[in-house]
């Protein structure tokens, strides 16, 4: 964490490739399968440039993956 010129922490928002799939727990590489299968939204990557991740599309995605039971 960061903090601004009142010396108060906050999180970033936007999150690089390498920092939201420690988030989500998951490897850079099934992070990137997730946004090559639409399933989850990405800011930039536009030639060549880098990856920045939402931290509210992060936490939806963890909520629409969550079950109430393994699947069988």
């Amino acid at each position: 964490m960061r903090s601004n010129s009142n010396s108060v922490p906050f999180a970033p928002r936007l999150l690089r490739t390498s920092d939201a799939a420690s988030y989500l727990a998951v490897s850079p590489w099934k992070l990137r399968r997730l946004v090559h299968n639409a399933e989850l939204p990405v800011i930039g990557g536009e030639e060549g440039g880098n990856w920045l991740f939402d931290r509210v599309d992060l936490d939806r995605w963890i909520e629409k993956s969550k079950r109430l039971r393994p699947a069988l």
